[in-house]
């Protein structure tokens, strides 16, 4: 389909980023830890890495898989916040390899590929500017556990071995997955990548 494409999400983060920083806006990088709600419950702000607090009149929390962990982290106590089931945090698995000069220029060509025979669900994409190589198994996981504060089940990116929330750690069964599609769409070409 000469219509199709993909775009590199990283590259128009960053160009959204600066055209929000270039019209004004303030941009403090962190992770959000909790909603702050002032007396009468309103949303108020929210608190980032743990102490640093932010007041606005208007909070936007645009937080995908980690949603349900600062909805019941921010009010545990309030039922109606809570994501009860009817939102799952399930993600894909993505890798990415930063490739070699000779790695590029090897791979530099290569179409959006989408596989969907055999075991193969998975997808690559052209290296990026910064020569990154990206994998995509479409297969949804999702990694659930019972909040201590509310008591109900949510799901959240996996933690590390510092049992921190992560969502750049793989376990090895989800490294072995991008390994499936790597092999699966490039075979003999993805040896010793």
């Amino acid at each position: 389909n000469p219509e199709s494409g993909w775009a590199e999400v990283t590259a128009s983060l960053r160009a959204v980023i600066q055209a929000a920083i270039d019209n004004g806006v303030v941009y403090v990088p962190g992770t959000v830890s909790k909603l702050l709600f002032g007396t009468n419950g309103d949303c108020r702000g929210v608190e980032v890495n743990g102490s640093q607090t932010f007041e606005a009149s208007k909070t936007v929390l645009a937080a995908g898989g980690m949603r349900p962990k600062i909805l019941a982290d921010s009010a545990p106590q309030r039922s109606e916040l809570q994501v009860k089931g009817c939102i799952q945090g399930v993600a894909v698995v993505t890798g990415v390899l930063t490739l070699t000069h000779k790695q590029v220029d090897k791979f530099k060509d290569i179409p959006v590929f989408i596989h969907r025979a055999g075991v193969t669900h998975g997808e690559t994409y052209p290296p990026t500017g910064d020569n990154v190589l990206k994998f995509c198994r479409d297969i949804s996981f999702a990694n659930s556990y019972q909040h201590p504060s509310t008591g109900k089940s949510i799901s959240t990116p996996p933690e590390d071995e510092n049992h921190q929330e992560n969502q750049s750690y793989a376990p090895q069964i989800l490294k072995d997955e991008i390994a499936l599609v790597m092999k699966g769409i490039l075979g003999r070409e993805a040896e010793g990548l």
